[in-house]
């Protein structure tokens, strides 16, 4: 499998912690990648409608309410289309990733990064969760023809 042009990839970064954004920013522009910037999780769901293909979330945005709202946008995205998450998390919380985890990796895969966090653990994430997106998104595809193609040789089986 080829591996895609990370020109091409867009990541949604998400954070109220400034030095998250500008360093997530800093390191993804250097590794090639267009980074877009969110102030908030309105503009994280928008920005799904322009095709991301990871968003790069601070764990303290995700407030049971929130983490709901996102689960239901996540919902709607087609099969095999959701964009993977790297949720930025402090050492200290354990008990709510795991249930976040077992949340969120039914709809996505959700891959959690504890700060501080080194540019090639960022740069190296990244570029694996885009690797599985795209094999996702083949595997999609070939599942929805091999569909159309066992419907097609079904028609021509005599009744």
């Amino acid at each position: 499998m080829s591996t895609p042009n990370p020109l091409q990839r867009r990541i949604a970064v998400c954070s109220p912690q400034q030095d998250d954004v500008i360093q997530s920013v800093q390191v993804l522009k250097t590794a090639g990648f267009v980074p877009v910037v969110c102030n908030d999780l309105a503009a994280v769901y928008r920005s799904l409608e322009k095709q991301v293909d990871a968003l790069v979330l601070a764990l303290e945005l995700l407030t049971p309410a929130r983490l709901a709202e996102l689960v239901r946008t996540l919902e709607q995205c087609p099969p095999g289309s959701a964009p993977n998450l790297l949720i930025l998390t402090e050492a200290n919380e354990d008990d709510y990733i795991r249930s976040l985890a077992s949340t969120l990796n039914s709809l996505s895969q959700a891959i959690f990064l504890t700060r501080p966090i080194s540019a090639i653990t960022l740069t190296s994430t990244v570029n694996a969760v885009l690797n599985l997106h795209t094999y996702r998104q083949k595997n999609q595809q070939l599942s929805v023809q091999l569909e159309k193609a066992r419907g097609n040789a079904m028609s021509f089986l005599p009744c």
